[in-house]
């Protein structure tokens, strides 16, 4: 127990252990809807510094769990509601640097982001039937006139700032956990797939800066340069 707690203290107090200072290449998985998972290489350009590259994938949807809806119409034997779903979906290229602070396992990263967001909303009625027993729902009820949609598309540059744990699990992997900030602000581009036939989608939606935080975590390969391989063959 005791050799098992100085080996863990040793550890952290000697992050060159392995090396950090190798490029890498990371599995990522995040909290921020924009970038939930992908890729990130990672350049040592110094002892201290890395370049980073990124390229993530991420979504959001409300098509299950809470959804909203509003009572459109009532009578002795239905209900009428009209439901909003909605469901976006993201690429995003990021670029950056990481900074490692002194000899220890902690850095800090500045990103600037390029994200494309894909938006789509939906608008359909149900009814439901009344019934002695139970009420009983009818599936779509009038779905092909009622239903309305709309795809929204959008840039969004972004800032991001992160503070991040690098732990050298072995020679040639490392496991990479922190958070983030993020600021950015989207950029209407258009859209497509409309289906409109009660003219709810007016107008253009204004630009409104967002800022969120998020978790991370990575697993990350060192990348052996050729050298390397050489003198360890």
């Amino acid at each position: 127990m005791k050799n098992g707690l100085i080996g863990l203290i040793v550890l952290f107090l000697s992050p060159t252990l392995f090396a950090q200072e190798k490029s890498d290449i990371g599995l990522i998985f995040s909290q921020d809807e924009t970038s939930r998972i992908g890729l990130e290489f990672r350049k040592a350009v110094s002892e201290q510094w890395k370049l980073k590259l990124g390229l993530l994938a991420g979504s959001k949807y409300s098509y299950f769990g809470n959804q909203y809806y509003e009572i459109i119409d009532i009578t002795d034997t239905s209900v009428v509601q009209r439901y909003y779903n909605e469901s976006s979906e993201y690429a995003n290229l990021r670029f950056g640097g990481e900074h490692r602070i002194k000899q220890s396992l902690f850095s800090i990263g500045l990103d600037v982001e390029l994200a494309y967001q894909s938006r789509e909303q939906q608008r359909y009625n149900m009814t439901y039937f009344h019934n002695v027993e139970v009420p009983q729902v009818a599936p779509f009820g009038g779905f092909t006139n009622d239903r309305a949609q709309i795809r929204r598309h959008y840039m969004i540059p972004g800032l991001r700032f992160s503070a991040i744990m690098n732990v050298p699990i072995s020679e040639q992997f490392t496991l990479s956990v922190g958070g983030s900030a993020r600021g950015s602000l989207p950029i209407y581009m258009g859209a497509s797939a409309i289906i409109d036939p009660y003219v709810e989608f007016v107008g253009n939606p204004p630009a409104i800066f967002d800022f969120q935080t998020s978790a991370h975590i990575a697993i990350r390969y060192h990348l052996r340069k050729k050298k390397e391989e050489k003198i360890a063959e």
